[in-house]
């Protein structure tokens, strides 16, 4: 098991000492035995850290990137070629599908530092018409339970997709382009829906819900995010620590009233050392404050909102109970909670009851449908079986990637209760894309965390067996314990055991 080093050990104590500071009235000694101790940690981490976080070269991170592509069930790495200057990454080439441009990106952006990310990656022309891919395209949204009453107009001009018409929050907005950019055939995407205004939120108002947005999310750092409204246009400033993260704090400045979110001065460093930790070990946040931090971010879902779920909170775990229409605003309820500050665990309790009973025939028909419209589970021939709106799927794809696109289609389809998924995943078609053996599970995610913008590899020990990865160490925060597991899905783990602890 990692160790945890001992200028964190210092810096944390550090931390913990100010904290005191802050809250109670101490004397004149007390304040200079925490300026020395403070001193103390930061030389000490200093010297310890100093060459093993030395910046990576251009080379360094562009290889990184390129090893996590080649095994990457959506991405074909030949099709993509990585150029990196001074931290700004630069894709080029042409690849199948819009969902493999924007992965694409995902995985440059996520790279510890990487400051920027240049997509100039083509998709291919399908050979579809751009009737065929409109109405591809009015089918999805048709499928979608949120979009499907919506006045969406969809327009295909050489297979880029124009969205128009109003929604009334960005989240719908960013929920509708996400349907049409995993259709077959498209292109590209110009969402052009305007969001419904609201007249009584002020730039005082917005600003401080952005504030609270960022402060409640888990994988952006409030601390060092300064944000600024006038007139509807948010300008971002400070410092974050990673292209993704940048990212993530974009797309929740785009709240009710918002126009127009500009972070060109938002800067990406992964490298500097800030000091102060969202959600640090040290940090105590009461049950109500996380309660009203989960209610916020379940209300900014689509796929939740409507249905304001009860929310206990009890030492940091957090209970969600009530109705739900559709199995994916379940799953999407748990995930909006476990990206919290504060939640430790979450147990999920939500019941699904479809609003509207569909005959197990008919939803057999509309799975199968949704399932021809992408472009990863078109090509399969996948058993769908429904009982009293449980479903079951059968049969086989190449990736574990297509195995789960098949379940979150299922699972978005009105009237399905549950989804069993018995698909079995054969890999055969893509040769790099086959069962790793246990050594090679490891070194990817060893490799995987080494490069992580959230974690810090050094804290973490990695152990498989048979494909399952148990994930133990110490971290500083939730997020770093979350990331790790995303880290181990991308190395290939079959299973994950994540008994890391999060300092206390």
């Amino acid at each position: 098991m990692a160790q945890w080093p001992m200028g964190w050990e210092l810096k944390g104590l550090a931390q913990r000492l100010r904290k005191q500071v802050r809250e109670m009235k101490v004397d004149r000694n007390y304040k200079i035995m925490l300026t020395a101790l403070t001193c103390l940690a930061l030389l000490h981490s200093g010297a310890a850290e100093s060459d093993s976080k030395a910046k990576p070269s251009d080379r360094m991170i562009g290889d990184a990137i390129e090893r996590t592509m080649m095994f990457d069930p959506t991405v074909f790495s030949n099709d993509v070629d990585i150029e990196v200057e001074e931290g700004i990454v630069t894709l080029k080439g042409e690849v199948e599908d819009l969902r493999s441009k924007e992965r694409a990106s995902e995985i440059a952006g996520s790279k510890k530092g990487a400051r920027s990310v240049v997509n100039l990656l083509s998709v291919q022309n399908s050979g579809l018409s751009d009737y065929e891919i409109q109405t591809r395209v009015k089918s999805a949204l048709s499928f979608d339970t949120i979009t499907r009453d919506l006045p969406i107009e969809a327009n295909v001009a050489k297979g880029t997709v124009t969205l128009t018409g109003e929604v009334d929050a960005w989240g719908v907005k960013n929920l509708a382009e996400d349907v049409a950019s995993q259709v077959i055939g498209v292109r590209g995407v110009i969402n052009q829906l305007t969001v419904t205004p609201d007249p009584e939120r002020d730039s005082a108002t917005i600003k401080s819900h952005i504030e609270r947005a960022l402060r409640n999310n888990l994988f952006v750092d409030a601390a060092f995010v300064k944000t600024n409204v006038a007139d509807g246009t948010v300008t971002l400033t400070g410092i974050v620590g990673s292209f993704a993260e940048k990212g993530r704090a974009v797309k929740l400045a785009h709240v009710a009233g918002v126009n127009e979110v500009n972070a060109d001065k938002l800067v990406v460093d992964s490298w500097i050392d800030t000091g102060e930790v969202k959600d640090s070990p040290y940090a105590q946040l009461s049950d109500d404050d996380i309660r009203d931090a989960v209610k916020a971010a379940l209300a900014a879902d689509p796929r939740v909102y409507s249905y304001n779920p009860e929310v206990q909170v009890v030492d940091g775990n957090v209970t969600l109970r009530g109705v739900v229409d559709t199995v994916v605003a379940r799953i999407a309820a748990e995930r909006d909670a476990n990206e919290t500050v504060g939640v430790r665990r979450v147990y999920n309790y939500l019941k699904v009851r479809p609003g509207t009973v569909v005959p197990d025939s008919e939803l057999v028909t509309r799975i199968s449908d949704a399932l021809r419209l992408n472009p990863y589970t078109d090509r399969y021939d996948v058993k769908i079986e429904s009982r009293n709106g449980r479903v079951t799927l059968q049969g086989d794809t190449e990736t574990q990637y297509e195995k789960y696109k098949v379940e979150e289609i299922a699972s978005g389809i009105e009237g399905v209760k549950s989804v069993n998924n018995r698909i079995l995943v054969l890999g055969q078609n893509y040769p790099h894309l086959r069962p790793k053996t246990d050594m090679q599970i490891y070194e990817d995610i060893v490799d995987e965390l080494r490069w992580s913008a959230f974690v810090d590899a050094e804290q973490i020990a990695v152990k498989v067996d048979d494909g399952v990865v148990t994930l133990s160490g110490m971290v500083q925060n939730l997020r770093q314990k979350r990331a790790a597991e995303v880290n181990a899905e991308d190395g290939g783990a079959r299973g994950i055991i994540n008994d890391i602890k999060v300092i206390q």
